[in-house]
């Protein structure tokens, strides 16, 4: 059964539990969403933090498998420094154009022979970045 069954037959919340300490909360239709992502942002915000693997590669850190307010700080302070590399702003959209403009004519230069391209991407990202 899929998970659109599963809503049709059960309604826009589901619950499933595999085993004794994994639930997997199901959610279908927009204000369902919605509801759970913008005004009950702190009940749906938990990461998986149970699982071996991550807790023996990450030690319990990083952005991915962290919530409450340790997830809170390292979320403002990773979205500050993406807004201070210029992502989201139209000038680094501007920038970007540009590069993949001087890629494409330094691919069209070599008129088919093959080549390395890693230093020209390289160039390209660090262009963009500064």
């Amino acid at each position: 059964m899929n998970i659109v069954e599963l809503a049709k037959k059960y309604g826009e919340i589901v619950h499933l539990r595999f085993g004794p300490r994994v639930h997997l909360v199901v959610l279908s239709g927009h204000e369902v969403i919605r509801e759970a992502f913008v005004e009950k942002v702190e009940y749906f915000s938990n990461r998986l933090t149970f699982l071996p693997l991550v807790k023996y590669t990450a030690n319990g850190k990083g952005i991915l498998m962290q919530h409450g307010l340790h997830h809170k700080l390292l979320r403002r302070f990773t979205l500050k420094a993406l807004r201070d590399f210029g992502v989201g702003k139209s000038s680094l959209e501007e920038n970007i154009k540009k590069e993949v403009q001087i890629v494409l004519a330094k691919f069209d230069a070599q008129q088919g022979v093959p080549f390395d391209p890693k230093q020209l991407f390289d160039k390209a990202v660090s262009n963009i970045i500064c």
